[in-house]
C-alpha cells in the first residue's frame, strides 16, 4: 500500500511540474492546493494530467482555449472545489 502512495505521489508532482511548465502557478500544502492556469496556452489535451494530480481543490482557468470536451478529464479532480472560467469560451452545457 505504502509503494502505491509513493507512486502516485510520484505521478502527482510530475503533473505539477508539468502544469507549472506550461506556465502555471500555484501552491500545492498539506492543506490546500490551488492552481492558476490562467492565460497560459493550456489545451485540452494537457488537462488529462488530472488523472494523476486529483488533489486539486482551486482551478483558474480564466482566458484560457480550454473547451467541454478538456473539462472532461476534471471528472478525476475529486477534491475540486472551485473552478474559475471567467474570459473562457464555456458553454453552460459544457460546466
Amino acid at each position: 500500500m505504502r509503494v502505491a502512495q509513493k507512486g502516485n505521489l510520484q505521478k502527482a508532482r510530475a503533473a505539477w511540474d508539468r502544469l507549472m511548465a506550461l506556465g502555471g502557478t500555484g501552491v500545492w500544502d498539506a492543506d490546500i492546493v490551488t492552481l492558476s492556469l490562467a492565460d497560459t496556452v493550456i489545451t485540452d489535451d494537457d488537462l488529462a494530467v488530472f488523472g494523476d494530480f486529483t488533489q486539486v481543490q482551486v482551478l483558474d482557468l480564466s482566458r484560457t482555449a480550454v473547451t467541454g470536451a478538456g473539462l472532461k478529464h476534471l471528472v478525476y479532480a475529486t477534491d475540486l472545489e472551485e473552478l474559475i472560467v471567467v474570459g473562457t469560451k464555456l458553454s453552460r452545457a459544457a460546466l
